[in-house]
């Protein structure tokens, strides 16, 4: 599986190897346009004014298929150059997302850390352990409660079997509490 710079490499080699053989194409259409404009002359100043029967229908037909091939190059180069910026606007606009989300989300919890230092503060001064604990679960609560708005939810409780399906393992410990593959925090 290719990493995003790795993609990135991939489309944008294919790009400049596609402009390179554009390139290609369009110095020779040129060089051809040149030859067939060159023939006409050649053919005017031979034949005087007098245009051989068929051959200037054959030089105008070689100059129109010239000039189509001039048109599709460049809506070819054009198609390309629009891929390259849609790519990049969509890069852009996915990168931002990431970082509105993450945004949206720490706002969201600086209300927890504040009432966190607060509830710290309180316990360094008060010795009344039941209004700490309250005010503990009140925080747990509020955190819960952030998350749960954003669609964050807890799955699986302490001692479900793991589904690696369904959850991520942050890592594995080593308990007597719990049987292997099963959820010890």
């Amino acid at each position: 599986m290719e990493s995003g710079n790795e993609k990135r490499h991939t489309a944008s080699s294919e790009l400049e190897r596609r402009l390179a053989e554009s390139d290609a194409r369009a110095r020779a259409a040129g060089a051809l346009r040149e030859a067939v404009d060159s023939m006409a002359e050649d053919a005017n100043v031979q034949e005087g004014d007098e245009q051989p029967a068929g051959g200037g229908d054959d030089l105008e037909a070689l100059r129109r298929k010239a000039d189509e091939h001039d048109a599709m190059q460049h809506r070819m180069l054009r198609a390309l150059a629009d891929l390259d910026n849609l790519q990049k606007r969509f890069r852009r606009e996915v990168d931002q997302a990431r970082r509105q989300g993450a945004d949206t989300l720490l706002k969201a919890l600086l209300p927890v850390f504040d009432n966190l230092e607060l509830s710290l503060s309180a316990a360094e001064t008060s010795h009344d352990l039941d209004s700490l604990v309250t005010g503990i679960r009140m925080i747990l609560e509020q955190f819960r409660a952030a998350l749960a708005e954003r669609g964050i939810r807890r799955t699986g409780e302490v001692g479900e079997s793991f589904d690696p399906k369904l959850h991520e393992a942050i890592g594995t410990v080593d308990s007597t509490e719990h049987a292997p593959g099963t959820i010890a925090a």
